[in-house]
């Protein structure tokens, strides 16, 4: 009799398969190994910019993150700097161009030697499934963020700006020099212990002039309640903001974000948290 180690794959986990093969009859207990969590570094520039682009207060450079099916944590922001102070912004897909924000933004400043320096973002806890936008965002005139790009043609079809007086725009010219490393996952605590899920009532239902969306938040986070149309169009946006754990409540008088008053129908209260998002249909009744 002799033993001997073989790989076996069964629905994408690994094992051990100790089979001892005595007299052709084999005997397989598996022991399970759980994989490691993969970290990706998404990289879409040749590693060294044209130049810099200095970025005025308000002005948002970011680049379009995609990193392929399922869901994947926010591990490190990477930026190639030159100098001065920035505000890390980053934000979820709307539809082909930047959402809302995945976190609140904050400040980070640089005045050594011009290269590639890391933001770690673990603390935050952002998971996306799909694209999103990595950016960063100028805020002092006096000392401007300036950070790495190629122009003149030398664009990868991902690069985004904004300003302050204008919406998004895509700048198919520009190749900014940002990046991301994401891991595709979550940890073997995390995977045995279940998330927190968000809580929600609308009452009453159906309304006719005003309605309370109360919901409850076991955790802290970014919230955004908004209502949208069969359809699937946003027609207003009650709160995006940060939020401690908690009980909240909003109400919704069934206008739109310009304030116009909306038609009988069946509209959809949706509450987004960095852990889960809830939808629940709201009967309007003129």
């Amino acid at each position: 009799m002799f033993k001997k180690r073989l790989p076996l794959i069964i629905a994408g986990v690994a094992f051990l398969l100790l089979q001892s093969v005595a007299m052709g009859t084999p005997v397989t207990p598996l022991t399970p190994v759980t994989p490691l969590p993969e970290d990706v570094e998404l990289v879409y520039d040749d590693g060294e910019p044209d130049g810099a682009v200095l970025l005025t207060p308000g002005h948002i450079a970011a680049t379009r993150m995609s990193p392929g099916p399922g869901t994947w944590r926010l591990k490190t922001a990477r930026y190639y700097l030159y100098q001065g102070e920035g505000n890390v912004r980053i934000f979820d897909d709307d539809a082909g161009s930047p959402g809302s924000d995945l976190i609140e933004g904050f400040s980070i400043s640089h005045d050594g030697e011009p290269g590639w320096y890391d933001i770690d973002l673990q603390e935050y806890n952002i998971r996306v499934e799909g694209d999103f936008y990595m950016g960063i965002e100028g805020v002092d005139p006096m000392t401007p963020c300036s950070i790495g790009h190629d122009f003149l043609g030398g664009g990868n079809g991902r690069a985004w700006d904004y300003f302050p007086d204008f919406e998004w725009m895509p700048n198919p010219d520009f190749t900014y020099f940002i990046r991301a490393v994401v891991t595709d996952g979550v940890g073997i605590d995390e995977e045995l212990i279940p998330q927190p899920a968000i809580s929600s009532l609308c009452y009453p239902n159906p309304f006719s002039h005003s309605t309370a969306i109360s919901y409850a938040l076991p955790q802290a986070g970014r919230v955004t309640v908004s209502i949208w149309d069969a359809s699937g169009r946003c027609l207003h946006t009650l709160i995006d903001a940060n939020q401690a754990a908690g009980n909240y409540s909003i109400q919704w008088n069934g206008a739109d974000n310009a304030g116009n008053h909306l038609p009988t129908g069946v509209y959809f209260a949706k509450i987004n948290t960095n852990q889960s998002t809830l939808t629940q249909k709201v009967v309007l009744v003129r």
